[in-house]
């Protein structure tokens, strides 16, 4: 189902079980996402995605290039705050936030 996932598996030269642990799952129960035999949950797809900074459509087979990750970067300028989403294609939007939505933004980040 998700031919991907042995691929990128095999070119970070991992076993079978330290993607598993990576998971907080056994081997087996990896290695039947890795076969197709069970779907792999939404939530282990992110933390893969994550882990081998790819896009979740490369993961998932919808795109043949693999696109690294989305990045945020937050700055702070006279007094201001603003964040800086960096979007796929390499092109940067900037908005401007109060001092609690930053806040409310770093503990998102920091929960992901």
């Amino acid at each position: 189902m998700y031919p991907r996932l042995k691929d990128l598996r095999e070119d970070h030269d991992l076993k079978q079980e330290a993607v598993a642990q990576i998971l907080c799952i056994n081997r087996v129960q990896y290695c039947r996402y890795e076969t197709g035999t069970n779907e792999i949950p939404v939530r282990h797809l992110v933390t893969l995605a994550r882990y081998y900074n790819v896009s979740m459509d490369y993961l998932t087979g919808l795109i043949n290039t693999p696109q690294p990750l989305r990045k945020t970067a937050v700055k702070s300028e006279k007094g201001k705050s603003s964040v800086i989403l960096f979007e796929e294609n390499g092109s940067a939007v900037r908005r401007l936030i109060t001092a609690k939505q930053l806040m409310l933004l770093k503990l998102f980040i920091q929960n992901l």
